[in-house]
């Protein structure tokens, strides 16, 4: 279907940011990434509480364009998040905040499914069922009664707002973590680590650059030898 195509589509989010990153590390970085996943997540959730069956009549068919532009937002930000969170994780912080960052990506897949469950939920299905007909009264007009379908427990306006709201808080969390005297603290204990990884990987440079000098040398010792 479109949405499935522009759901693929939306994957193309990681390599726009890795690109991005790569060619403006100090703008693109992963905070600011961060910030963006979860506020334009928020919106996008948010307009499709009250776009989502809206339709736009375009050469005489009708089209979800609202629905469609929103959801690759959506799919976008999903994609681009798996390649963000963690490595900012582990660019702020001790590595055993991994677990629970994946513990919380568990969970953006979790609350969703969970709330469908419970928009979903007939209790009246469980009820007992009607007594059986006999045999020989199957063409009476008890057996041509229809189950009504059930009705949703709550709308569809009312899950995305929910969803919303979920991204709302998720954004508040991070800006607690990254300003809140906790959050600064946690980012202390990781802060020799960053210096004792820099300073491996400039001694790392350094050694490579006077290997390859002492193998100019030697090439030019064998060079005036001969």
């Amino acid at each position: 279907s479109v949405l499935t195509v522009i759901s693929q589509i939306g994957q193309l989010g990681p390599l726009l940011f890795l690109f991005g990153h790569w060619y403006s590390p100090r703008k693109v970085t992963f905070v600011r990434t961060s910030y963006i996943i979860l506020l334009v997540g928020a919106l996008s959730c948010f307009l499709l509480a009250f776009l989502w069956d809206q339709q736009m009549e375009i050469n005489g068919r009708k089209y979800s364009i609202a629905l469609y532009s929103l959801n690759f937002c959506l799919s976008l930000l999903d994609g681009t998040s798996t390649v963000v969170f963690l490595p900012f994780i582990c660019e702020n912080y001790i590595k055993e905040y991994i677990i629970p960052n994946y513990i919380g990506e568990s969970l953006a897949a979790f609350v969703p499914g969970l709330l469908s469950l419970i928009q979903h939920f007939d209790p009246s299905s469980s009820s007992s069922s009607s007594p059986s007909t006999p045999f020989n009264q199957t063409n009476s007009t008890s057996s041509s009664a229809q189950t009504p379908s059930s009705e949703p427990l709550f709308s569809v306006t009312v899950f995305f707002i929910l969803m919303s709201m979920l991204l709302i808080v998720s954004t508040l969390a991070l800006y607690l973590l990254l300003n809140t005297s906790v959050g600064k603290r946690e980012q202390q204990k990781a802060a020799p680590i960053k210096r004792n990884q820099m300073s491996f990987s400039k001694n790392m440079s350094s050694l490579k650059e006077e290997t390859m000098i002492c193998h100019q040398l030697d090439h030019n010792n064998m060079m005036d030898v001969v």
